[in-house]
């Protein structure tokens, strides 16, 4: 026992000696001593950002075609879940959440490369995108039920006798209760899919389009079994093939007009709001009685959003900002 003890004692005050070495030797070279204090904070490194790897054209393909067909079965998933349990809300559930899951599930495989979903806010340099977000939709439906005034096609008493402010709060109500569901899906279309797409290098307005087919075929299972047929005859006289049809067209076009805000805002939180203003706006205004449509009117120009009036105007709106954002583009290279 004795023979081991110096040994010991060596082995204890050279490990002691040599910390003491580590954290105590004197800065050389006029180098400031640094804290351990100032380690932990890892002053100095604030703004400097961690270099991300690309993901590769391989992957990104692989992302897009294999996230494409994840949201086109949640679709019909949710169908089969409905005729299995006859519980229509736990269907429309698993129906909403498996893409923005999928999408989840992606950013957490690549988390150490460029995968860029939008959630930084961008405020303060995304102005623009922020005011089109709030008021875009008030303003074309506004047109839309003054033309229909004017012409005789809409009625606006339901407005007149509930009082602008009964609108106001409804509105605002519903925005509130849509947000979290438009969250799911504008962090899964715009979101992923332009800014895969805008990676893999496709031409802006086919992103948007190939972007909106998608959308479009995640649409169609709801619009033919989920959907209460109730709501969408109070919504809209259409049958359901003209419904399809119409509500395909407007997707598209409001693909053009929310991929061109994430393009330009780099942020999908203007889209979210987009998007929940579209929704607040025209369904608190059929569904509440606000105003009604002349169903042979409905098809031209209703302000529920599947009428050639809205849809051409956001696609003149859509082609409108892309103009902007290239032109923006290339004044600053």
């Amino acid at each position: 026992m004795d023979d081991y003890s110096p040994r010991f004692e060596d082995e204890t005050r050279f490990s002691m000696d040599y910390s003491e070495f580590v954290f105590f030797l004197p800065p050389q070279n006029g180098e400031k001593l640094e804290t351990p204090q100032e380690i932990s904070t890892l002053k100095g490194y604030e703004n400097r950002s961690m270099n991300k790897q690309k993901l590769s054209k391989k992957q990104l393909g692989f992302n897009i075609l294999l996230l494409s067909l994840f949201v086109i079965a949640a679709g019909w998933f949710g169908v089969l879940l409905k005729l299995l349990t006859g519980q229509t809300n736990l269907a429309l559930s698993v129906f909403l959440a498996l893409p923005p899951m999928g999408v989840l599930i992606l950013s957490l495989v690549y988390k150490t490369t460029d995968f860029d979903p939008g959630l930084n806010f961008k405020i303060k340099k995304n102005a623009i995108s922020y005011a089109v977000a709030f008021l875009l939709f008030p303003i074309l439906v506004s047109i839309t039920m003054i033309v229909g005034k004017l012409s005789g096609f809409i009625s606006i008493e339901g407005l007149v006798s509930k009082g602008f402010g009964s609108l106001i709060g409804a509105i605002s109500l519903f925005f509130l209760t849509d947000f979290i569901k438009n969250c799911l899906e504008e962090f899964t279309w715009r979101g992923f899919f332009t800014q895969h797409f805008k990676k893999f290098g496709i031409p802006d307005l086919l992103n948007h389009l190939l972007t909106g087919f998608v959308w479009i075929l995640w649409h169609i299972p709801y619009w033919l079994f989920l959907l209460d047929k109730a709501s969408m005859s109070a919504f809209s006289s259409l049958n359901t093939t003209a419904f399809i049809i119409m509500g395909s067209l407007l997707l598209l076009s409001s693909s053009f007009v929310f991929g061109e805000i994430r393009l330009l805002s780099s942020s999908t939180w203007p889209v979210v709001i987009l998007h929940t203003s579209l929704n607040a706006v025209t369904n608190v205004l059929l569904l509440k009685g606000f105003v009604t449509v002349i169903p042979s009117a409905e098809l031209w120009m209703s302000p529920g959003g599947n009428s050639i009036m809205i849809i051409a105007l956001l696609t003149i709106v859509g082609l409108a900002l892309y103009r902007f954002r290239t032109k923006k583009k290339s004044a600053v290279h």
